[in-house]
């Protein structure tokens, strides 16, 4: 099941957040053969707002590649012209049959930018 979390992005900034999967005894994920990918669109399958640039990176104190990186230059939250949306980040692993897992989904509020 995935977990809830509800992002606030600020139009005309840089976003950044990093996101720690780990196990039920709190030990991070080895996502090394996985791709993330996360969409904020209008609705449940509806217009595309943006395509978040998603990598993975090794978990704080730790070897294993178990932190998402999620990112948005500023020049394309700039672009954004939303109120609120719905988002989900999956993680997928293989190329033939590939296995998708959705571990975060929520609401992304827009802050617009007064000085541009």
């Amino acid at each position: 099941m995935a977990g809830k979390f509800n992002f606030i992005l600020t139009q005309g900034t840089t976003f950044e957040q990093y996101i720690n999967l780990k196990d039920a005894d709190q030990v991070p994920l080895d996502l090394q053969d996985y791709k993330p990918r996360m969409q904020i669109r209008s609705g449940f399958g509806g217009d595309l707002f943006a395509n978040v640039s998603c990598s993975i990176t090794e978990t704080s104190g730790s070897s294993v590649k178990g932190t998402i990186l999620l990112e948005l230059a500023a020049e394309d939250t700039a672009n954004l012209n939303f109120t609120k949306g719905l988002y989900d980040l999956e993680i997928v692993s293989g190329s033939v049959k590939p296995y998708v897992q959705k571990v975060l989904k929520g609401t992304v509020k827009l802050n617009k930018e007064i000085t541009t």
